[in-house]
């Protein structure tokens, strides 16, 4: 997602490299990723509703990974209550 983000002209190609080793995420390269229902309807699908979302978010943040898309898309979420 942070690809997509830094570079959404290449969403399509993007896409198509996470569906390829990532298969049972099926990722659409019409859909908004950025927006955090739909970045969360993907991780519950994709993790079977075992993982929130929220906490992954700053799971992976408190981990400095995708530290900036993890606070954008956790500030939407907190916005979003």
């Amino acid at each position: 997602m942070s690809a997509i983000k830094t570079q959404p002209n290449q969403a399509a190609e993007i896409c198509l490299l996470i569906n390829q080793q990532f298969p049972k995420a099926n990722l659409s390269p019409k859909e908004n990723y950025l927006d955090v229902h739909t970045f969360t309807s993907v991780i519950e699908r994709y993790t079977s509703n075992k993982v929130k979302t929220e906490d992954l978010l700053r799971r992976m943040s408190a981990q400095n990974l995708c530290k900036p898309l993890c606070e954008f898309l956790l500030h939407q979420a907190h916005n979003a209550k």
